[in-house]
């Protein structure tokens, strides 16, 4: 089964990948992006950084408020 080749193991990030699969995406892509779900959860993608406030010129807004509006 392709879907097993590429969506190694039992914990959280292939059960992720099978859902994604499930819902249409390729079982390589499901497999990226299952993979970095882990690295997300530790902390990844925090950053300290100001250079998108600063191209902008104004206060990002946080990504829960975005999705929320």
């Amino acid at each position: 089964m392709v879907v097993r080749s590429h969506l190694v193991g039992v914990g959280a990030g292939a059960r992720l990948g099978l859902r994604l699969v499930r819902l249409g995406l390729p079982a390589e892509a499901a497999a990226a992006f299952a993979g970095m779900d882990p690295a997300i959860a530790r902390g990844a993608l925090v950053s300290q950084s100001t250079d998108l406030q600063d191209l902008i010129g104004r206060p990002s807004t946080p990504a829960a408020e975005a999705l929320a509006a």
